[in-house]
This record gives C-alpha cells, structure tokens and sequence, in this order.
C-alpha cells in the first residue's frame, strides 16, 4: 500500500498547489457577474455555495427545461463523482455510484423528505422525471452527521417548486422514437396567505427489446398557510406509478422474458411545520408517511415464481437552527424512522414464503458552524443513532472553507464518518437473511479548491477524495453445491479518486460545462481469497460529461451534451469487462411567442451500441419532438 499512500500524497499536493499558480485579476468576490446560489442541504443552514465546507452541485430546475432533461438520472450524470448506471432502456433500473460507494449508500431526500425504499434501503430514479422541481443539490462524501443511516456515501436533495407570485403554468405534449409519448402539465399561484404548486405527467414507450414497454405516471401537489407572521404550515404528497415489462438479460438461460412485468406504486404525503418563536431560533418539524407497493408477476415462470412486497415508511424529523450571532450557528435536532414491510413469494418450485418485519431508530444531531470572518468558515456536527436491531451509532464530521484573498481562491477540507444500517431485504429475506448483521461503516475525507477566473466568467475546480468502508454486507456462500448462502459482514472497500469540472461562459447567452472524474483505487476485499482486491463493480475509472447550451436570436436554444465512460467491470454470469461508450446528445427549441415553445432532440446521436449493465442494451439514436403551452 506504500506506493499508493505516496500517489495520494502526490494528488493532494497538486490539488493544493495548482490554485495557488492562478493570479487572476479578480480582486473581491463582489466583482463577479455570477449570482451566489443559496443551498440548505449542507449543513441545513442556508448558505451561499462559495461559503460552505463541502462542495455542493446545485441544478436548476430552469437548466434542466432548457437542456430538455426529463429524468432526474439524466441531470445527475453532469456531477462530477456519480456514476449513473441504466439497467438497458427506460423503465430499467437506475443506480447511482457516488465516489466508488455502493448504489445503496446514496441518501436521497424530496424536500427534505428521505424516500429511499424502506424495505431494501435503495432508490431506483427509474421512476423519477424532472417535473415541478425548483433545484437539485448535490453532497458527496460520508454525510451520516445530519442525516443519518444510508447517507454513508453523499445525499442527493431535490427541492420542489412553491407557490408563484403571480399565477402560472404550462402543459407539454412531445412524442419520440419506439412509440414514445410524454405529456406533462404544472401550475403554481399564491392568493392571499395561500399557496399552491402541483403537475403530473404520463410517459409511455415500446423500447426496442421484446417486453419491454413502460407507462408511467405521476401526481405532485403541495399547499402552503401563512398562518402569522411567523409561522406557516404546507402539506405535499405525490403519487407515481409504472408498469414496465421485465425481459431480462438479451442472452442466456431465461433471456428476452415475454411476459414477466413488474408493478411499482409509490405514495408519499408529508407535513411541514415552520416557526420563528425567537429572531434567533428557527424551527422545522416534518411528519411523513410514504407507502410502497411493488409486484412482480412471471406467468411463464422464467424468473422462478411471482413475488409482491409493501413497504411502509413514517418519519419524524424536528430541526432547530440558532443563530446566536452572526459568527457562531448551531443545529440540532430529532429524528425518527420507522419500517414496516410485507413481503410474499410464491414460487413454482418450494413452499410460499411470507415475511413482515419492522425497523425502528431514534436519532439526535449537532452541528456548530463558527464564522470568525467572512473569508473562514469551520463547522463540527456529532450525531447518536439508536437501532431496536442493534443498539447505539455514532457518527461524526467536521469541515473547513477558506477563500484566499487576493485570488478569491476557495479552499476546503472535511474529514467524517459514515452509517448504514442494514436493510429489512439484508435481515430478513428469505433463504438468506441475517438478522444479526451490523451497520456497515465508512471513514473518508476529502481536499478541494474552486478558482474563479476571467472575471468570475470561468469557474474551475477539483477534489482529491478517499473513502474506507468496513462491514460491508454481501451474500455469502455457504453450500459451494447448492449456492446456498446468507447475507453478512464481510467486505471491505476503498475507493480513491479525483473529480474536477468548470463552467465557462465566453460571451453572453454561451454557458460551456464539464465534469471528468478519475476513480483508479475501487476495490474490495472478502473473506474469500479469490476476490481480494478486485475491482468494485460498474465503477469506471474514467467518466464525464460535457455540455454546451447557447441562445441566439433571442428566442432559439441550441443544446449540445456529451457523456463518456470508461471500461468497468460487471457480472454476466462471472466477471466480464469493458463497456466504454460515448453518447452524444443534441436539441433545439424556439419561443415562437411568449406563450407558446417548439421543441426537438435527437438522444445518442451517433447511435452508439452500447450498455451499462451486462446483458441490458440501451437504445440506440431516438429522435423527439414536441411544444410547450405557457400561462
């Protein structure tokens, strides 16, 4: 290990150094032509980006409807660090890699609201478009400190629109390539103390694989009281169903299924309650309750048997914030989680099983931000998890932000720890469950810089990271006959990288984007031999994304997005490799008039033949066209 210690060395010292060769002439931050973006999810005390010790990504929702994004999936491969991986064509599951960690260790929160499955502790974004969101942030690294179990790796935050000012809205109707239609509707108003914001969509594709088609919908609404001057209260919830055919690996023993489909239903309604008893305390209390159904039906029994699983989810967040001066902050809080699932397999070969087990923690949180002057910021946060599975956890982040005079140079440092707890799918599947497995844990830290340039017009930056898990649960074998296994504690990871990017605007109404990170240490050990230090799978070490979006004639958008990915590992059966690609993304739209947009894009242009998951293709060159009604 000792000549990778003196690699990271290396890179930390380039990190560090490099920001320090820049003279530019910027002399204050104040003589920037670029707005400060205010994000709430870092340490749940509104900052501006340059201010806080973590590097947060912010996406604008106004971004991603002039980029014609439909899916969050597709926003989150411009961050730099994700690995966004497409079981094959739309409806096939998403997951996201953040710095190397396990897909099941991204925490992912609507309006503050943790909607990760609560049955198997993941979240699939296959179900997940871009309607009626205001902005995406972005924390990568052992987040556990503020948020808890399943934060061990970053927290994605999607933050949803609010009442308007004046009334508005839109309907959208585009269709595309294998039968594809989408159609999208959003509203928002405010009367009086009263505000309103909803939308709903409906998408629906053949795909080009047999068994294949998707429909989806979605519901979203949210209502807001002011009810004094110093408290208001809002209610939200959202509905969102698919059907999707499930064919199956392309190749192989039970490929190209023609009739198994899966169901998924999920609902959520949370509760919002927001006061000022003092000018110096603010406080947040969130309730929610989030119900999933899933069933999976394979009538000509390929897939062994049918299954369904419900999962119910109610949560209790109370958030305080103290602003005892300007220079010192501090946050604390209460959390409490509880999971309840049915879960029914009925098999065509062996006995139903039936499960319906329960989860339950109690959490406290701190976190103290002190501000001596505005150019330092340093922040410590503690928290204590308590699991009726496996008693207490604590966990534990510190971090620093420095801006450089002279250079405006923006330095940063964090050091913590992370949690995630075991699942009800890890403790109590049947046939190999383990009801007495412990959390997995990482430790990971990272060092960065962020430099404006040319008049704040470019912005570059990077960070050097490395991440230690320990008690990683994986199935292990234990019959070498039958495969029979359970799951346990068994694995160790590390992962070491590098994520840069920059965002460049020439001259005005040109924005030029790009990200590239290097991930060369994903590896893992276990208890078997023959799998030490074997590379983690689906984790590339080199990816990126670039993109390009102009406006010209004061009413066309021209959109140019290129993604690449680097050779990984998977498994097909056994370990195969490769699976580089580059996929090129192109649109254009015009605002006919104030009311009314046309639009059109062509998605992997090139047609590039490529896959991100073994054995699940993804579509070739897809061709949409559409226009959009404003109100």
């Amino acid at each position: 290990m000792q000549h990778r210690s003196l690699s990271s060395v290396r890179v930390v010292l380039a990190v560090l150094i490099v920001p320090v060769l820049f003279r530019p002439s910027v002399s204050t931050a104040a003589d920037t032509n670029r707005m400060p973006e205010v994000v709430v999810t870092s340490t749940r005390i509104p900052s501006e980006t340059d201010n806080t010790p973590t590097d947060v990504t912010v996406i604008q929702g106004a971004d991603l409807e002039r980029q014609q994004i439909r899916t969050v999936s597709d926003a989150l491969r411009e961050v730099p660090g994700l690995n966004v991986v497409q079981s094959g064509q739309p409806g096939g599951n998403i997951s996201v890699f953040m710095r190397g960690a396990n897909s099941n260790h991204t925490l992912v929160l609507i309006d503050g609201v943790r909607v990760n499955d609560g049955f198997s502790s993941t979240f699939d974004f296959s179900n997940l478009p871009t309607d009626n969101i205001e902005r995406i942030e972005v924390l990568r690294g052992p987040q556990s400190t503020l948020y808890g179990s399943e934060a061990i790796g970053g927290v994605i935050n999607i933050i949803t629109k609010r009442g308007a000012v004046q009334p508005t809205g839109s309907v959208t109707f585009e269709g595309g390539s294998y039968d594809s239609i989408r159609s999208r509707f959003s509203f928002a108003d405010t009367i009086g103390k009263l505000s309103l914001a909803g939308g709903g969509s409906y998408f629906s594709t053949d795909n080009d694989r047999v068994n294949s088609a998707l429909r989806q919908r979605d519901i979203n609404a949210s209502i807001g009281y002011q009810f004094l001057e110093h408290f208001d209260a809002a209610v939200s919830g959202w509905f969102r169903s698919s059907h999707a055919g499930s064919a199956g690996l392309d190749s192989g023993w039970g490929a190209n299924d023609p009739s198994a489909v899966l169901n998924d239903e999920n609902a959520n309604v949370a509760v919002n309650l927001h006061a000022q008893p003092f000018e110096f305390w603010d406080a947040r209390l969130i309730l929610s309750h989030n119900h999933d159904r899933k069933f999976f039906y394979d009538p000509n029994g390929n897939a062994g048997g049918n299954a369904w699983t419900t999962t119910d989810r109610d949560q209790i967040d109370f958030q305080n914030v103290f602003t005892i001066s300007e220079q010192h902050k501090l946050v604390a809080g209460f959390s409490f989680d509880n999971a309840h699932a049915n879960r029914a397999g009925f098999y065509w070969f062996g006995s139903p099983t039936l499960i319906a087990p329960t989860t339950t923690s109690y959490s406290g949180y701190a976190n103290y931000e002190f501000t001596p002057f505005a150019r330092l910021t340093l922040n410590a946060g503690v928290r204590l998890d308590d699991f009726n599975r496996f008693g207490a956890e604590t966990t534990y982040r510190v971090g620093a932000r420095y801006t450089v005079p002279g250079t405006e140079t923006i330095l940063r440092a964090n050091f913590g720890t992370g949690l995630r707890a075991p699942s009800l799918n890890d403790m109590f599947f049947p046939g190999s469950g383990n009801p007495d497995l412990q959390p997995e844990r990482s430790l990971g830290w990272d060092v960065g810089f962020e430099q404006p340039l040319l008049d704040n017009k470019l912005r570059v930056g990077a960070n050097y990271f490395q991440t230690e898990f320990n008690n990683l649960i994986q199935y292990a074998v234990t019959n070498s006959f039958t495969w029979a296994g359970t799951m346990m504690n068994v694995q160790q990871a590390q992962t070491i990288g590098v994520e840069t990017f920059a965002t460049w605007t020439p001259v005005k109404d040109l924005l030029v984007r790009g990200s590239y990170t290097w991930l060369p240490t994903a590896e893992g050990d276990v208890i078997d031999p023959s799998w030490q230090q074997r590379r983690l799978l689906r984790r590339p070490r080199h990816s990126g994304d670039l993109s390009a979006s102009y406006r010209f004639l004061k009413r066309f958008d021209l959109v140019l997005r290129g993604q690449f990915s680097g050779d990984h590992q998977d498994y097909n059966p056994g370990v195969v490799k490769g699976f580089s690609y580059t996929k090129l993304d192109v649109g254009l739209s015009c605002d006919v008039c104030k009311h009314f947009t046309v639009f059109g894009r062509i998605e992997n242009f090139t047609d590039e033949h490529y896959v991100e998951v073994a054995g699940y293709p993804a579509l070739g060159r897809t061709l949409w066209a559409g226009g959009t009604v404003k109100f």
